[in-house]
């Protein structure tokens, strides 16, 4: 069982028939390698899609967040991977801040863009080593990684 929804025509009528449900949550966005979308709500697991892609022998071509018409993305462009993963940001005695975030892996080195939720304002952008990268949250482009 899948929380993905999968396919635009899947996704618009899900919104049109009840959009206080899907209208108004925070949902992530692949554009697959054949070209489908699938859509991953914020409260589900983001495991899904990587999950899905692997099963599937797909990769991710495009990755955006959207909150109602509101939407951000990241550059893929020369990607040999796509990270995504829920985070959460806070310090003692202030509020938590919930975002995700979205990441490129190029040689070896994964350059991430957290954004808070639902609001989609950019909290912070990183690189880092993909050794200190959550593994489960790498979607490799095969075709990319056998490239190299």
């Amino acid at each position: 069982m899948t929380d993905l929804i999968i396919g635009e025509e899947v996704w618009n009528k899900l919104k049109d028939q009840d959009f206080g449900q899907y209208g108004s949550l925070t949902v992530i966005i692949c554009t697959l390698s054949n070209g489908v979308k699938i859509y991953c709500r914020h409260d589900k697991s983001v495991k899904d899609i990587k999950k899905f892609c692997l099963e599937n022998h797909l990769y991710i071509d495009k990755v955006s967040v959207r909150f109602r018409s509101h939407e951000v993305s990241i550059d893929t462009k020369d990607a040999e991977g796509i990270y995504i993963v829920k985070a959460a940001k806070g310090s003692l005695a202030s509020d938590t801040t919930y975002c995700i975030v979205l990441g490129k892996l190029i040689d070896g080195i994964v350059h991430k863009k957290a954004f808070s939720t639902p609001d989609l304002i950019e909290l912070y952008s990183d690189e880092d080593p993909i050794e200190e990268c959550f593994e489960e949250a790498m979607i490799y482009n095969e075709q990319k990684t056998n490239q190299a």
